[in-house]
């Protein structure tokens, strides 16, 4: 079932395989940092990433401040 959350002030929905990544992106960076991957998909409608421990993600945009993180 899948979750939703607020991450420097975006939604996202996630399944429980990418709570790491929702993790990664709250705790591990700064609220600029984080926007690099937000900003990456909403111009091109997903952005790619990996966490400190090499697991990957994507996050999709849904449009406004919607976004849907995925393990891949």
């Amino acid at each position: 079932m899948a979750t939703t959350s607020t991450v420097h002030g975006k939604i996202l929905t996630y399944e429980d395989d990418a709570r790491e990544g929702i993790k990664y992106l709250m705790y591990n960076l700064n609220a600029e940092e984080a926007q690099v991957f937000f900003h990456e998909a909403f111009r091109a409608g997903s952005a790619l990433f990996e966490d400190t421990m090499d697991r990957k993600y994507r996050m999709i945009h849904h449009g406004g401040i919607k976004y849907e993180l995925v393990r891949q």
